[in-house]
């Protein structure tokens, strides 16, 4: 498989992992928590479509501005390996943080009540969203790899 292939399978995962997701949350909201089905999927694409662009968006300004401030004005110096890392999980953890609010807010904008504990809710559906969109592509990655 070329190189470009392969790029666009990882895309393809993705977005195969954000369509299942939605889809996924809105039969359930559906069904357990009595939400109509056009409304749930206006709440699941609305806060999953945001995280994708604004919240990855911010992910990356987080990641460049900590390395930026990390190099001390000067390109001469390589950030340590323990800057680097920290750097790699606060920006992970935007988009995370990003979804968790936007998800908790429109509970309240779309006058979704039914959910009980709206906060928890939407940490789990945000863990849940992050798992389906990156763990499948860097699984099929991973795997292709290891059986070279």
């Amino acid at each position: 498989m070329s190189d470009e292939s392969q790029q666009w399978l990882f895309v393809f995962l993705f977005f195969l992992g954000f369509f299942a997701f939605t889809i996924g949350e809105s039969f359930w909201l559906n069904k357990k928590k009595d939400v109509a089905l056009g409304r749930a999927f206006g709440f699941s694409f609305a806060s999953n479509i945001f995280t994708i662009t604004v919240g990855f968006f911010l992910s990356s300004v987080t990641f460049v501005a900590l390395l930026a401030v990390s190099r001390d004005d000067s390109l001469q110096v390589t950030p340590d390996a323990v800057t680097v890392a920290t750097t790699f999980v606060v920006s992970f953890l935007v988009p995370v943080a990003v979804l968790i609010l936007v998800k908790w807010l429109l509970l309240k904008f779309f006058k979704i009540a039914s959910v009980g504990r709206p906060f928890v809710y939407s940490l789990l559906a945000s863990i849940g969203f992050f798992i389906s969109v990156l763990i499948l592509p860097f699984l099929v990655e991973y795997l292709r790899i290891r059986l070279r």
